[in-house]
């Protein structure tokens, strides 16, 4: 299989961390969460749905319509976003994944670290 990195490195890694650049914001993630889970939205529902003005939203998607992550669709004057590319979705997922398996063992890490007994306490009880 092909990446198309052979051909053209330079490019296509400026490319790709465009795109990576674009997805580098948590109300962008969180935009991008919103649109994986209910398909294409309106800008006024995506804004109200985390609680962002319509020009703060319109403003974050225009910055990932510009990486090619979004595509816009025109109904009078509502504006409506929907993921270009469903294999976006797979590299967050993937990311996601491995973050909160990561979190997940950290937290297991602090639990088992307080069941065990301190040395200071060993010593007191011997």
């Amino acid at each position: 299989m092909t990446t198309g990195l052979e051909e053209a490195p330079g490019e296509m890694a400026a490319s790709i961390a465009g795109w990576f650049r674009a997805l580098a914001d948590e109300t962008r993630i969180r935009l991008m969460m919103q649109l994986k889970h209910h398909g294409e939205m309106s800008v006024g529902a995506l804004g109200a749905a985390l609680g962002l003005s319509g020009p703060s939203a319109s403003k974050q998607l225009a910055i990932l319509r510009t990486a090619r992550i979004v595509r816009t669709r025109r109904e009078g004057t509502t504006v409506y976003y929907s993921i270009r590319d469903q294999s976006i979705v797979q590299v967050c997922e993937i990311v996601c994944g491995t973050l909160m398996e990561d979190h997940r063992r950290i937290l297991r890490g602090i639990e088992n670290a307080s069941l065990q007994p301190k040395a200071e306490t060993q010593e007191k009880i011997t």
